[in-house]
């Protein structure tokens, strides 16, 4: 792959803005085992959902719990015995949240039962009173169309020597190769010419 030529780039397709979260890259950790497609928290009402177009102030966070209050829309989770980590849309901001995990909140995210269809409302309240070991705004991250359009003609050595990060395949041999790759936070699809 690393010889093939990039003939066009696209943003993984999760949701909306058509990013996916690269957990293992942002956090560099013990592998994370992963879940998905949490909810935002169910307060009761007590918190008012995030507008679109509104700016979430991430520093008046100080539990997992307060953090997914402003979740708009589920991107990414991950955790180990020692970190919990997500990545998720609060209004038009993309946010990444990661707690510091006790034996006590370890143990029961390890007692979810996955075979319930409340699996995101279990893992919050699993995780829900984690004090905060970090907050941040990463939509400045995301890489604009006209970035990713930049990226064309170019070989897979050359993102790898800029910093990119191979992920996978997501469709290989024929005339083109399809790889995902990272860079900070964030995975694109990029399609390759294959050269011969």
């Amino acid at each position: 792959m690393l010889s093939e030529r990039i003939l066009r780039s696209d943003r993984t397709n999760t949701g909306r803005t058509g990013v996916v979260a690269a957990l293992c890259l942002a956090l560099a950790t013990a592998p994370l085992v992963g879940c998905g497609g949490q909810k935002p928290a169910d307060d009761g009402g007590a918190s008012a959902p995030v507008a679109q177009g509104a700016t979430v102030d991430v520093t008046s966070w100080k539990t997992m719990s307060d953090a997914l209050a402003a979740q708009t829309e589920s991107m990414a989770a991950g955790w180990n015995e020692n970190y919990y980590v997500t990545i998720f849309r609060a209004g038009d901001q993309i946010v990444r949240v990661v707690c510091e995990l006790d034996a006590d909140t370890a143990a029961k995210m390890e007692a979810v039962d996955w075979s319930r269809d409340d699996v995101s409302e279990q893992m919050e309240q699993a995780v829900g009173s984690a004090p905060l070991k970090s907050a941040e705004d990463i939509t400045a991250e995301l890489k604009s169309p006209e970035e990713l359009a930049e990226l064309a003609g170019k070989t897979g050595r050359e993102l790898v020597d800029a910093g990119w990060t191979f992920e996978s395949y997501d469709m290989y041999g024929g005339e083109q190769t399809g790889a995902v790759m990272s860079f900070g936070n964030f995975a694109y699809s990029l399609t390759f010419d294959v050269m011969t």
